[in-house]
């Protein structure tokens, strides 16, 4: 803890002299001395921080896709159900990666963190480009829009505040004081206003701070915490909701405000091996499954597994 509070220190330092004017571009075959071997793990990933799989909407087609980092280039099926196209050469793993859309233009993007600063290769197809300077890594990091402006921002939490990079270029802004570190959130829209919201649990009930900035809100009762959550709006209604996978049953809170609902009565999947995705395109999340041998997709949370393609990456 001290050390991430120490990074923060820092990159608050580092940002506040930073040049976003400056546009740093370095070539994707020319990174591997800054992501070898380094730590990372995007707070957002529910796959097992041995995957390399990273899942966005890298073609902007409104479905999922999911990208394969190999170590020395990344590989995409679109959709989840096409052959592997190569997209770019980077020695970024997806550990290092953390997906969202910093420039608004629909497309899924990649930011990775070299330990001081931080940069962005748009579409997972472009040379890296030069976002902030920052020692913030991908595990450090809670990806939403939390001022409703279509662009993906970065929330860093330093453990008595939650500091917020617009569309990760921009200086470090106070959004709360707040305990709460990123690996005990759940990021998503749960008002449906366009903002995305932060919800905890405190092991009896969920609060949620709407657009990362209002004082706390009693959600709901429960014990579930956000690591085994999968948050996703299954019912299409523009809303997140939370799912769980108890062992036995895959249950939804609506808008992360109801009841539990049980939307798969007989599945053995829990939230830790899971991830939400629109492989369809229908605005309803379902399940993505790496499964060993297979991908696995659950439309809309309910049952029946779908096979999409017979890759063994995990």
């Amino acid at each position: 803890m001290k050390k991430l509070k120490s990074l923060f220190l820092l990159s608050l330092v580092l940002l506040a002299v930073s040049c976003s004017d400056q546009k740093n571009e370095i070539k994707p075959q020319d990174d591997s001395a800054f992501f070898s071997g380094k730590e990372g793990g995007s707070s957002s990933s529910r796959l097992p921080s041995t995957s390399n799989l990273k899942l966005g909407d890298f073609n902007g087609d409104g479905r999922t896709d999911v990208l394969y980092a190999t170590g020395t280039e990344w590989l995409v099926s679109y959709g989840g159900n096409t052959p592997y196209v190569h997209s770019a050469y980077s020695a970024a793993l997806a550990k290092d990666m953390a997906i969202g859309d910093y420039n608004g233009d629909g497309k899924s993007d990649v930011l990775a963190g070299t330990g001081h600063e931080w940069l962005i290769s748009y579409g997972a197809n472009t040379n890296w480009v030069h976002a902030a300077y920052s020692g913030a890594l991908a595990k450090d990091m809670a990806i939403g829009d939390y001022n409703g402006d279509g662009h993906s921002d970065v929330l860093a939490a330093s453990g008595s505040e939650w500091l917020v990079s617009l569309s990760a270029t921009s200086n470090w802004a106070h959004y709360a004081y707040s305990g709460t570190l990123v690996k005990d959130m759940a990021i998503g829209d749960y008002n449906g206003d366009g903002k995305s919201d932060v919800l905890a649990g405190t092991g009896s009930e969920w609060l949620i701070s709407y657009g990362a900035n209002s004082n706390w809100v009693h959600a709901a009762y429960s014990a579930a915490l956000p690591n085994i959550m999968v948050i996703g709006d299954f019912n299409a209604d523009n809303h997140d909701d939370v799912m769980v996978g108890t062992g036995s049953t895959w249950m939804v809170s609506y808008s992360a405000t109801s009841n539990w609902t049980t939307t798969n009565p007989s599945e053995t999947t829990v939230g830790t091996n899971l991830e939400p995705g629109d492989f369809n395109g229908d605005g309803q999340s379902d399940i993505f499954y790496p499964n060993g041998s297979q991908w696995l997709v659950a439309y809309g949370a309910a049952p029946g597994w779908n096979v999409y393609n017979n890759y063994t990456q995990q």
